[in-house]
């Protein structure tokens, strides 16, 4: 109207004595539709604004003309993919997680089954712990490595869908884009399952095993001797070839004296008597003391050995001690939760204050039989989960308190089965 003019132009001239006075963009963006159908206004306010006030218009004409664009943009539809574009999207999203995928995983039991049969022996790291450290030296292979796989991936030359980049927001390429992703690793990681071929599964567990019983050998001969006083203990397992070293399992035993052989642990010093190690050996089940302790089961005290017709001193003595100074022996039958012998406990001469023999007492004896329920615990838990105290630790506690304070401390039987006589 005639007015909302002439305020314009008033407005105008007070501009181009005070910039504080002049009206603003959005003020003049407005009006400039109405003032365009009168041609001499709008020349007469161009005329009259300050050149700051006609940056500002020129500026929110700008604006306005951009938002304009974006909305009549969004406006438009954007149309779905072709089933073949989205098929192409999920193929090259999901070739290159294929690599990650087989990388990832031959890494990762490379390296765990690395570590589980070196740290998991020596320190006794669980087999999970040691697949956690396989999938740190896994993840950051694949940091290393991912961007040589994606170059890889690029010299494929895989047909690119045809997309722009409003279509590459829609719920459907991005559906198509996870689901490639996920097949791929999915697939990756199948392969990547390919050094379970070459890997002995079994090995670990019987390195392990091994472990667990050369420690049980180690402590037999290192401690258990001082607990009753004598000069050498041993201990022999009962094992089913001269080539075996692992007891049977119990559930895979048959009855008493099933084994053929005695893998045994005993003591060798060097000479300077600085180190004291462990050898082993193994003794055909036959003749002599220790056969008949693994086929009768019952516990032999052999006070006089040099005038005892079953002693043998080829197959029941295996430390350094001259055959002339074997004395006396005393053998106790380790036993399994059914009762049937899977080793055997051996101390040879005892220590006499005296120059008269007297041999091993029925209170040794009854030391013998309580640490014999312990190895027995040790020995059945190879083929399981050992969540008891260790034998050293037992021996100390024989050695404090005695017989009696073992009751204090329980230990764990596998369940036990019924045996099947037929």
């Amino acid at each position: 109207s005639p007015s909302d003019i002439s305020r314009l132009l008033a407005s105008a001239r007070l501009s181009s004595t005070d910039a504080a006075s002049a009206p603003s963009a959005s003020e003049c963006a407005h009006h400039l539709s109405e003032l365009s159908a009168s041609s001499e206004a709008a020349s007469e306010l161009a005329r009259r604004l300050s050149p700051a006030a006609r940056r500002e218009i020129a500026e929110a004409r700008r604006e306005v003309g951009e938002v304009a664009g974006v909305a009549a943009e969004a406006a438009e539809a954007v149309p779905e993919p072709s089933q073949r574009d989205l098929y192409l999207v999920a193929l090259n999203n999901g070739i290159p997680f294929v690599g990650f995928g087989i990388m990832d995983n031959a890494i990762l039991i490379w390296a765990g089954d690395a570590i589980d049969t070196s740290l998991g022996v020596a320190f006794g790291i669980s087999t999970l712990c040691a697949a956690a450290i396989g999938n740190i030296i896994s993840d950051l292979a694949g940091v290393g490595l991912g961007t040589a796989i994606e170059e890889f991936a690029a010299r494929l030359k895989i047909p690119q869908p045809n997309i722009t980049q409003m279509q590459r927001t829609l719920r459907s390429v991005r559906f198509a884009s996870q689901f490639g992703c996920a097949f791929g690793i999915t697939i990756g990681c199948i392969i990547g399952m390919f050094p379970l071929y070459f890997i002995d599964t079994k090995k670990v567990e019987k390195m392990k095993q091994e472990a667990h019983l050369d420690s049980i050998f180690h402590d037999m001969v290192t401690e258990a001797n001082s607990l009753i006083g004598a000069e050498h203990t041993c201990l022999y397992t009962v094992v089913e070839s001269e080539k075996d070293r692992l007891p049977l399992p119990f559930c895979d035993r048959q009855e008493i004296g099933q084994g053929k052989f005695l893998y045994g642990g005993y003591r060798d010093e060097c000479t300077d008597g600085s180190q004291v190690r462990c050898k082993h050996s193994h003794v055909p089940i036959g003749k002599g003391i220790l056969s008949s302790a693994v086929l009768t089961g019952k516990t032999i005290n052999i006070r006089d050995a040099r005038i005892e017709p079953d002693f043998d001193f080829d197959k029941d003595v295996f430390t350094n001690i001259p055959k002339d100074e074997v004395k006396n022996m005393l053998c106790v039958p380790v036993l399994d939760a059914h009762g049937r012998v899977i080793a055997i406990i051996q101390a040879t001469n005892k220590e006499e204050h005296s120059k008269k023999a007297r041999g091993f007492t029925s209170e040794d004896t009854r030391v013998l039989r309580a640490l014999a329920t312990h190895v027995s615990v040790s020995l059945e838990n190879m083929h399981g989960d050992d969540g008891n105290m260790s034998l050293r630790d037992t021996i100390s506690i024989l050695k404090e308190h005695g017989t009696s304070s073992l009751g204090r401390y329980r230990t764990k039987r596998p369940t036990r089965r019924p045996i099947d006589h037929t």
